[in-house]
């Protein structure tokens, strides 16, 4: 009873979220559905809403909670029904593309935590795309057919085999003679000086 009690007063609670005042919106058809383009101008992105997230979005001014929303939502759009867990993820979603913010205190850090996991996405598929190149007008296919026979003694088994043997034997003897590892350690470091890498 009790936690039914506090799921209808979290339901209650008015969400923290306000529209960004900078934003702009333009209505759109695309292949004959209506879409709102939302351009953000500080970051120059642009984010096509379906119908209901542009109604949530403009509802959205840190006063209403969310069965204000699902019934407000419900006489915008009567062909559109949807859940409150339905209306949760569509706030959370205009959160993470920065179309909403909030006064609370820890708002800053998640916004910082989202746009370091934005730039860590956007580095990784930068480097995944340098590892992918295409060449116009060139089929590496005969190249590689001519360089396999060489390498192809590489991923034999027994190959295989042999560099797990010579890893594993080389991290036992580290293990074994740590202790002079550890004593020649201050020489590697001075190998690796200035002086001697100019």
């Amino acid at each position: 009873m009790s936690s039914a009690a506090s799921l209808t007063t979290a339901n209650r609670r008015p969400i923290p979220l306000q529209v960004r005042d900078d934003l702009i919106f333009e209505r759109i058809e695309f292949l004959g559905v209506s879409y709102w383009v939302v351009k953000a101008p500080v970051g120059l992105k642009y984010f096509r809403l379906q119908p209901e997230q542009f109604h949530v979005l403009q509802l959205l001014n840190g006063d209403r909670h969310l069965e204000e929303l699902r019934d407000a939502l419900h006489d915008e759009l009567p062909t559109v029904r949807l859940q409150l867990s339905d209306i949760q993820h569509l706030i959370t979603d205009l959160h993470q593309k920065g179309l909403v913010f909030s006064n609370r205190i820890g708002q800053g850090a998640s916004l910082a935590k989202l746009n370091f996991e934005e730039k860590k996405k956007k580095l990784f598929n930068t480097m995944r795309s340098l590892l992918y190149v295409r060449l116009p007008g060139w089929d590496p296919e005969a190249v590689l057919a001519r360089l396999y026979p060489l390498v192809r003694w590489v991923y034999h088994p027994v190959t295989v085999t042999l560099t797990l043997l010579f890893v594993i034997s080389s991290w036992v003897l580290l293990a074994v003679q740590f202790e002079t590892f550890t004593e020649q350690m201050p020489e590697f470091q001075q190998f690796f000086s200035w002086p001697n890498l100019l």
